[in-house]
């Protein structure tokens, strides 16, 4: 639990230090004192030296903590402890590492991190890796503009009222494997990842997962997480793979005007629930192609076309049945057989009631069977027994052999489409 006190963040990545020599200095011996007391005063402007290390002082700590606009020169380990008062560690830089989580010497046993009350971070900047692993935020969290120079650790960490990380920074990989947010949104708009993004088994909860506007440069590694509100992806930059497979949308995915390279999400995880936008859809089947996912491809096309049916007016809806009924817009091979078993067994019971009505069921579909196929080779005169058939009969045979030729035609189509140019 690097990061442990998850609640120093530094003064905002990229903004400026305060000058070193107007501000007080001050030991982090005396600062464990006036905790252990619980009458430590709030600190702001201030450069801390040495090891501030709580570990050793009675659980719970009492009291707030509250250190802004500082600089701690020295390592901050955090871990097994229980904050009941309010953590406020905003615009403090952090030079050494921070821990939350560890294990005891003599048997492993985990340290576990747990804040009961709000945690300010907003504008910290954490200098080398930040440990938050299995830290316990259980009251309110602000880590806007927060910085990480080196790895954030947060696996595994239990955020109670959802957390803010807006206009967060992470300039190594950032670790939130398994991590739980509840109770209220999930906020990682405007951040950037320059590194790998690792939200794999994350459990967002019932509100939203807001990632709007994020830029991904690494791998975006989403696979198992849970959603159980919207996800928002609007407008996000995926420059590497970003993979979704195996998580759980129970509400709406919203992708408009997103950028991505290679996504790895399976159709049948996000059919219909992938808000419509014609571009994301567009984009979307063409992903599905350059990862080799043609049935995704060809089910993701469809999708996109019913619903933008909603949309026509009735006339073009009238022109457009056609498409959608006989071959599924060019993508589902299987209706055009089963329209032509529809319309040889019609044309059969049709003869069979006219033509032949004395003979057995089995003739009239063996003749609806030839005059079918026959369109199947619309260039042939070699079917003579329609030349023995009455005008109006003969009529019926030349319709169904012009059917033939039509599903046949239609078949080859979207056997093109969803095999043959794969």
């Amino acid at each position: 639990m690097i990061l442990s006190f998850a609640i120093l963040c530094i003064q905002a990545a990229g903004s400026s230090e305060p000058n070193a020599g107007e501000m007080e200095t001050i030991s982090a011996h005396d600062i464990l004192k006036d905790i252990r007391s619980g009458n430590l005063e709030p600190i702001d402007g201030a450069i801390i030296n040495g090891s501030l290390d709580l570990r050793n002082l009675k659980d719970p700590i009492r009291g707030d903590i509250k250190i802004t606009n500082s600089i701690i020169n020295g390592p901050v380990n955090f871990a097994g402890k229980t904050f009941e008062g309010q953590v406020d560690f905003s615009g403090t830089t952090f030079n050494d590492e921070v821990t939350l989580f560890d294990t005891q010497k003599n048997d492993n046993k985990p340290l576990y991190t747990i804040f009961e009350k709000k945690v300010h971070l907003v504008d910290t900047h954490f200098i080398k890796d930040a440990d938050f692993k299995y830290v316990q935020f259980d009251g309110g969290n602000s880590f806007d503009r927060i910085s990480f120079d080196g790895k954030a650790l947060f696996n595994y960490a239990k955020f109670s009222n959802g957390a803010d990380f807006d206009d967060a920074q992470f300039k190594d990989i950032a670790f939130f494997t398994g991590v739980i947010f509840s109770n209220a949104s999930t906020i990682f708009q405007n951040s950037c990842f320059e590194k790998d993004a690792l939200f794999n088994y994350a459990n967002f909860g019932l509100h939203d997962a807001n990632f709007n506007s994020a830029k991904f440069s690494g791998v975006a590694n989403f696979r198992n997480a849970e959603f159980n509100g919207d996800a928002q992806f609007n407008y996000t930059l995926f420059n590497g793979d970003a993979s979704f497979i195996d998580a759980i949308f129970d509400q709406m995915l919203y992708l408009k005007g997103s950028k991505f390279g290679r996504l790895y999400i399976r159709w049948e995880d996000i059919d219909g629930k992938l808000a419509h936008d014609d571009e994301v859809y567009l984009r979307l089947v063409e992903n599905y192609k350059n990862i080799g996912s043609f049935a995704d491809a060809d089910n993701c096309y469809y999708s996109h076309r019913v619903l933008r049916r909603s949309n026509l007016s009735w006339s073009h809806k009238l022109l457009d049945l056609p498409l959608l009924a006989f071959y599924g817009y060019g993508v589902k091979p299987l209706r055009p057989i089963i329209w032509s078993f529809v319309v040889v067994l019609s044309f059969a019971l049709w003869f069979w009631a006219s033509v032949y009505r004395d003979c057995p069921l089995k003739r009239a579909l063996k003749f609806s069977v030839k005059a079918f196929l026959s369109g199947t080779k619309p260039f042939s005169t070699d079917l003579l027994e329609f030349s023995k058939l009455e005008k109006k009969y003969k009529d019926r045979a030349v319709l169904e052999r012009f059917l033939g030729t039509l599903f046949f035609l239609l078949f080859l189509i979207t056997l093109a489409n969803t095999v043959i140019i794969k």
